[in-house]
């Protein structure tokens, strides 16, 4: 208890001294800590940022495997290709501490009616500040004049003028579209940290009973598997294997029990490339994880459901390799997408530009900030 207190105690602190820096654009972590952080937790704050998770939760007095290997799973590990002993896990942990919304304690809140209507608000506020909105028409390029932006090409031939363009996409296609060779020179680092993400969205005849009585809807259950008695050593475990193309035997697993009868399964990690291919393995991953599942939960009834392995996050949702994230949260400030690219008048506001990736669309309203300037 005493552990918690103190980790939610920094957290806290932490939290409340780079909220401004999430709205502000980067600066290198020296900076940071020097212009937002309080003298007394800068040094926290770096050893945090460039540290593991594990080594943070261990600074705080944890002495439960287990729940040190919970708060890992929890904040540590998702959307990373990194094990949580690993440097720059810390650096996630504090990114899945930063919710700054009334009530959020920190924590990550669960949108109600579900992620779509994050999109649906920011569509209406477009329209009703007299933008237009064009779907289902794919850019090829985006168009330039020297050394500055001029619009886009559509890929049926079409094409929009623009002084200023803002790109919510991954770093990989957004080098793809625009001549980036300062962007493009850094792919590499990001390729070798792909997406490990699993994701099982389930629609139940009845919502889950676990047995015990929960906190609430939003409330996460995790399945962990202990390794040699150690619930660590399996987290541990679960990424060797899946860095090896293997699923992990000790699979962690997350299921959000949300207030109605949609319940999402979150799996992290699995191959990125499975042994066998995902299109031969997907199912038998899918039942191995409804078992688990099911094992925690008995009398599971799904009536439908929608498995999302790496490579179907890449195709249903454009993120290169699957990443959540497009860019891991190992990597943080001025070492993510740069808001002002190598191309005059062209701004990246997705995941992978500073703060962090994640739904926070604090990278958008940065790169959104930086073309009011441009244009006062």
């Amino acid at each position: 208890a005493a552990a918690d207190a103190r980790t939610g105690t920094l957290l806290a602190a932490l939290r409340d001294d780079l909220g401004p820096s999430w709205l502000a654009p980067a600066l290198c972590l020296e900076d940071t800590a020097e212009r937002y952080v309080r003298p007394a937790l800068r040094q926290t704050y770096l050893d945090l940022v460039r540290g593991s998770a594990l080594d943070f939760l261990r600074s705080n007095g944890f002495r439960s495997d287990e729940l040190i290997a919970m708060y890992a799973a929890t904040d540590g590990m998702p959307g990373s290709a990194l094990a949580p002993d690993e440097p720059g896990t810390g650096h996630n942990l504090l990114v899945h501490s930063m919710c700054r919304l009334p009530g959020a304690s920190g924590t990550w809140m669960a949108v109600d009616g579900g992620m779509g209507t994050v999109s649906a608000a920011l569509a209406d506020t477009v329209v009703a500040a007299g933008g237009k909105i064009v779907t289902n028409r794919a850019v090829a390029a985006v168009t330039t004049s020297g050394n500055r932006v001029d619009g886009v090409a559509f890929s049926d031939g079409g094409t929009a003028p623009a002084t200023a363009v803002i790109a919510a996409v991954d770093p990989h296609r957004l080098a793809s579209l625009a001549p980036l060779p300062e962007l493009a020179a850094r792919l590499s680092a990001w390729r070798a940290l792909p997406g490990m993400t699993f994701k099982l969205n389930l629609a139940l005849d009845a919502p889950p009973n676990f047995g015990v009585a929960l906190p609430g809807p939003g409330t996460t259950v995790h399945l962990l598997e202990a390794v040699d008695g150690s619930y660590v050593a399996g987290l541990l475990a679960a990424y060797a294997a899946a860095r090896a193309g293997e699923l992990p035997t000790a699979l962690p697993i997350e299921v959000y029990v949300s207030a109605g009868l949609a319940t999402g399964v979150f799996v992290q990690p699995v191959p990125n490339q499975i042994t066998g291919g995902w299109a031969e393995r997907r199912d038998d991953v899918t039942e191995a994880v409804l078992a688990r599942v099911a094992a925690a939960a008995p009398g599971l009834k799904v009536r439908d459901q929608l498995a999302l392995a790496p490579p179907d996050i890449e195709s249903r949702f454009g993120i290169t390799s699957g990443h959540i994230f497009h860019v891991d949260n190992s990597v943080a400030t001025i070492d993510r997408v740069p808001c002002r690219t190598e191309l005059a008048g062209l701004f990246a506001g997705a995941a992978g530009a500073h703060p962090a990736g994640s739904v926070i669309g604090a990278a958008g309203w940065i790169a959104a900030g930086e073309v009011l300037a441009d244009s006062a």
